[in-house]
């Protein structure tokens, strides 16, 4: 029965339970999200500022996942709201990562589509959600280009720097080629 009154309230556009995504709160009468443009304590921002200083960010200077984490850090603008999370028993980050960043970036429901179920083998039913939108889908795209122009030309894992990694296209598959050194002849 309770997988049944979860799937209903999937149906009517009801939040399932749990934390709500950063940015977003479940409003007490409908038990729906909406934005949470609240000012975090002790900082000049509200959660979706938050999601659209790190879009902006991103987006216009094209800025790493692990730069925008130093960024927020610096401006000690934290990554929760102690306010808004007040009953949870989740251990709180004390700051910003690069991957919860990438994490944030990647997620479609700051475009306005919430996709609940969602599974690779299919076995649960799964339902989009609508939400407010934090950024534009044009936005959210670029931001998606980004994230991906910066793992092409990432040095994190190269052992050697080759000068035009990520700068050549293949005319056939438009992948960037990268430097390989091969002493296996």
């Amino acid at each position: 029965r309770s997988k049944e009154g979860k799937e209903r309230a999937i149906e009517n556009g009801k939040w399932p339970g749990g934390l709500p995504p950063y940015g977003l709160i479940v409003n007490k009468v409908t038990k729906k999200l909406q934005l949470y443009k609240d000012k975090i304590l002790l900082c000049k921002y509200s959660e979706v500022d938050v999601i659209k200083k790190i879009y902006d960010l991103c987006v216009k200077l094209g800025l790493t996942c692990h730069k925008i984490a130093k960024r927020l850090n610096q401006e000690g603008i934290p990554p929760y709201t102690k306010e808004k999370n007040r009953g949870a028993r989740q251990k709180k980050a004390k700051y910003w990562t690069g991957e919860r960043v990438r994490n944030l970036i990647k997620e479609p429901i700051y475009k306005g589509e919430y996709i609940i179920g969602r599974r690779s083998n299919g076995t649960i039913k799964s339902t989009e959600i609508k939400v407010d939108a934090i950024v534009t889908e044009e936005v959210w795209d670029a931001a998606q280009k980004v994230l991906q122009n910066n793992i092409i030309i990432s040095n994190k894992n190269s052992k050697y720097q080759y000068l035009l990694t990520g700068k050549l296209a293949c005319s056939e598959c438009k992948r960037n080629f990268t430097g390989h050194n091969d002493h296996g002849i």
